[in-house]
């Protein structure tokens, strides 16, 4: 509806603002830190249905959160000591950006620096998809951005080496 705003920073907190309760003070009702870490806050977004949120920071994980700031779980951390990334069940270096699929309440893509983009069961916080992008050259370069199109049939993600990639959302 349009009457809680989100707001993330270098902090670790994220901010839950909500305008229909707000006093004079325009403080926000609650702060949740989404790592233990301090880690920074990279995106935030919205479920299509408004109940939940998905907060991105730079640790290896996503966090869930209901529209009151409690905790729904955390994606899973990947083997870091496995050679091919497509082959662990989660991100194994910081995450870089965050979307909730544009219609699907179930589904969001994260991408890293270890170069992946997945798409996650939100209900399960279980990885649907892993995408690695395909390179000019030899060797791994992180994934800085990602995004689903308007329809949820599309992803695409900017690379550090300059490129825009587009994908099925269906793998």
């Amino acid at each position: 509806s349009g009457s809680r705003v989100l707001t993330g920073a270098n902090d670790g907190q994220v901010h839950i603002y909500d305008f229909a309760g707000m006093k004079k003070d325009m403080r926000a009702f609650r702060k949740v830190s989404p790592t233990d870490g301090g880690h920074h806050v990279s995106a935030l977004s919205w479920s299509p249905s408004g109940d939940c949120f998905l907060a991105v920071t730079t640790s290896a994980q996503a966090s869930v959160f209901d529209r009151d700031g409690r905790s729904l779980g955390q994606t899973v951390r990947g083997d870091m000591y496995l050679m091919d990334v497509r082959k662990t069940k989660g991100h194994t270096a910081g995450l870089t950006c965050g979307q909730w699929h544009p219609t699907d309440r179930d589904a969001c893509v994260t991408s890293s620096e270890d170069g992946t983009l997945r798409v996650w069961d939100v209900e399960s916080l279980v990885q649907k998809t892993v995408i690695k992008p395909s390179l000019g050259k030899p060797g791994r370069v992180s994934a800085t951005s990602c995004a689903f199109n308007d329809t949820g049939s599309l992803v695409a993600g900017g690379m550090m080496d300059g490129t825009i990639q587009l994908w099925s959302a269906a793998g």
